[in-house]
C-alpha cells in the first residue's frame, strides 16, 4: 500500500474499488470508511468509528463535502477492514465472499459450518484480521489447506531426526507441554523447538496462532493427518 502523504492518481491500482474487493478481499463497507475519511461530507466525522451505510446516509450533509485530494494509507485500510471484518454477518455477508474468493482459487470448498467455525476463531483470537485474500495467499491459507513443502521444517532443524521425531508425535494421544516434554528431551531439543516443528508440520509455518489454539482448532484427527502429510514430504 502507499504511502499516506501520497495523492491517489489514477494510473495507480489503488484508484479502484476492484483492487480492494478482488485482489484484497477488503468489505464493502470497510472502503467507504476508508474514502469518508478523507471529507466525504459526514457530519460530526469521528475516524475512530466504524460508520454503517445507514449512518453514512443519515449523516451526511452536502455543505461538508470536501475537495481536498484524496489520500489513502495503509494504516487506515487495515483499521477499517478489521473492523468491517468484526461487525459483518457470516451468512449473508461473510460467507458469500469467502466462497467466490476460494472457488476464484480452486480451493476445495469445505463444509458451511467449517467455514462458520473458521470465522468464528479469527474474530475472536486474530484482533489483526481484516483482508479476506489472506485466506488464499497469505498467513491465514493454512485454514483451508495442508503444508505442501518439508523444507521450511528441514530448513528450520537440519540435524534433527525429524521423521522419527514425527513418528513419535503421531503415537502420542494428546498434544501438551507434558506430552511433548519427553520427546523433547529423547532428542536433546528444548520444549520451545519441539512446538516449532509441530507448528510447522501443522500450517507449514513459523507464524501463527498459539500451539494450544491451533490444537483445539484441528482436533487430534485432523493434527495427525497433516504431521502424516508432513512426514511423508520428508
Amino acid at each position: 500500500m502507499r504511502s499516506a502523504t501520497k495523492k491517489l492518481s489514477k494510473r495507480d491500482k489503488d484508484a479502484f474499488v476492484a483492487y480492494y474487493s478482488d485482489q484484497l478481499g477488503v468489505l464493502p463497507e470497510a472502503v467507504l470508511n476508508l474514502m469518508i475519511r478523507n471529507g466525504a461530507g459526514i457530519q460530526n466525522f469521528d475516524s475512530e468509528h466504524f460508520y454503517t451505510l445507514r449512518e453514512m446516509i443519515d449523516q451526511f450533509e452536502l455543505s461538508l463535502l470536501g475537495r481536498r485530494n484524496l489520500l489513502l494509507d495503509a494504516d487506515a485500510l487495515h483499521k477499517y477492514s478489521r473492523m468491517a471484518f468484526q461487525t459483518s454477518r457470516f451468512d449473508d455477508e461473510l460467507y458469500p465472499r469467502i466462497l467466490e474468493i476460494l472457488e476464484k482459487k480452486n480451493f476445495e470448498i469445505p463444509e458451511k459450518e467449517h467455514i462458520r467455525k473458521i470465522v468464528e476463531f479469527l474474530k475472536s483470537k486474530e484482533e489483526n484480521f481484516g483482508f479476506l485474500s489472506s485466506l488464499t495467499s497469505g498467513e491465514f491459507n493454512w485454514f483451508f489447506s495442508r503444508p505442501q513443502s518439508s523444507q521450511l521444517l528441514c530448513e528450520s532443524y537440519p540435524d534433527q531426526d525429524l521423521p522419527t521425531i514425527l513418528q513419535e508425535l503421531l503415537k502420542l494421544e494428546t498434544y501438551n507441554s507434558e506430552t511433548l516434554e519427553p520427546l523433547a528431551k529423547r532428542h536433546q531439543l528444548t520444549l520451545a523447538k519441539t512446538m516449532g516443528i509441530v507448528r510447522i508440520s501443522l500450517i507449514g509455518s513459523k507464524k501463527g496462532p498459539p500451539i494450544s489454539e491451533l490444537f483445539e482448532f484441528f482436533g487430534m484427527e485432523e493434527c495427525r493427518k497433516r504431521i502424516e502429510i508432513m512426514r511423508q514430504l520428508l
